[in-house]
């Protein structure tokens, strides 16, 4: 393992979920006297987000247990901490959080980048104070992660010296970096092209012995919209939009370009969050089962809206060892009969063997696998 770079409150809920199986001994194999080992990186300028807040608190929970069992080979197994020991905000501490004041617009008052700020920015975006993250705009986001992050300083150092002690003076080891962030937010949709641009085009000298992975996360809850309709913040009827322009410009932009490994994920029934808070301290949504899957790295266990395609996923089923399948049958029994890995909505191996017993007759078409309303 390597390092993990968490973006927002969806990368902070996924880490978090990482904690509790790797406290589980999930994540690897038990192995006598070796210890695997993960780096990671928060970013989030809302340092007082309560998702946040519980995922740091969970890893300091983890740190202790495993420090009074450091001898087991099988729970705790992996030695967790976070790079720089501190959360990364794009914003600095002395700055007056809007845009305005971070980009000093008054400075640049009888120069022509000053109409072309308004261009781009409007005035309620200009204005808006950021202590909550960037209100569901990567516009606001990218400009201030690509203003501020500096590789000469804390994580970003620690990140350079990590990653050159893992690939060696000889050259011949790998050393691999993982993003993870939404696509449909601020915090997440901004972080995360900036920040694979930078983190490519600063480790070129490396080579193929950096690696650069990531997840982005679709739209996968809604919320209720603000009763201040004046108010800026995220709206959840434009997650949908928002992601499909996303990924058009990451498409004309080459962005997959910078990756060795992309997934993406999401879900068309999107759960309703009861007590959504744009930010802060009460920001603390439930785990969601899309998260569950984004942590085992599994995106194609779950059926789609095909329900005409059992065979489909039984083919897939049928490339997963006996082992992993028993232990998705443990995560999915935690769920307590309220989330299934399957649209059949009963036990995945229940399911399973139903699908197979199915298999030899029912066919429609659809063998690509890739069968979407």
């Amino acid at each position: 393992m390597s390092t993990i770079i968490s973006i927002g409150g969806t990368g902070a809920k996924i880490v978090e979920s990482i904690l509790h199986l790797s406290a589980c001994g999930l994540l690897t194999e038990a192995r006598e006297n070796i210890r695997d080992e993960l780096k990671i990186i928060f970013i989030d300028p809302d340092k007082s987000n309560g998702n946040l807040t519980r995922t740091t608190e969970t890893l300091e929970g983890y740190q202790k247990v495993k420090k009074i069992i450091k001898d087991s080979p099988e729970l705790f197994n992996i030695d967790i901490e976070i790079l720089g020991n501190t959360v990364w905000s794009p914003i600095l501490e002395d700055d007056k959080k809007t845009l305005a004041n971070i980009f000093g617009k008054q400075r640049i008052l009888d120069t022509p980048i000053y109409g072309l700020f308004d261009t781009l920015y409007s005035i309620d975006e200009q204005e808006a104070k950021l202590d909550d993250g960037f209100l569901g705009r990567p516009s606001i986001g990218s400009a201030i992660i690509a203003q501020y992050l500096d590789f000469e300083a804390e994580p970003w150092k620690s990140l350079t010296k990590h990653i050159d002690s893992e690939i060696g003076d000889d050259g011949k080891r790998i050393s691999k970096v993982f993003i993870i962030g939404s696509i449909f937010g601020g915090t997440g949709a901004s972080g995360f092209p900036t920040l694979a641009k930078l983190l490519k085009k600063e480790n070129e000298k490396n080579g193929n012995n950096f690696k650069l992975g990531g997840l982005l996360v679709f739209p996968y809850f809604r919320f209720e919209a603000s009763n201040d309709p004046g108010k800026l913040a995220a709206k959840s009827k434009y997650f949908t939009i928002t992601s499909k322009i996303a990924l058009e410009y990451y498409h004309n932009q080459n962005f997959y370009d910078n990756f060795d490994a992309l997934y993406l994920i999401g879900d068309n029934k999107r759960e309703l969050m009861e007590k959504s808070k744009p930010g802060g301290a009460e920001q603390k949504n439930k785990a969601n089962i899309i998260e569950q899957l984004h942590k085992r790295n599994i995106p194609y266990l779950l059926t789609t809206e095909c329900d005409m395609c059992p065979h489909k996923d039984m083919v897939r089923w049928s490339r997963t060892d006996k082992k992993t399948i028993e232990k998705l049958s443990e995560i999915e029994r935690g769920f307590g009969g309220t989330q299934f890995f399957t649209s059949s909505r009963i036990p995945l191996m229940e399911s399973l063997k139903n699908q197979g017993d199915q298999m030899s007759f029912l066919h429609d078409g659809c063998d690509s696998g890739y069968c979407f309303e």
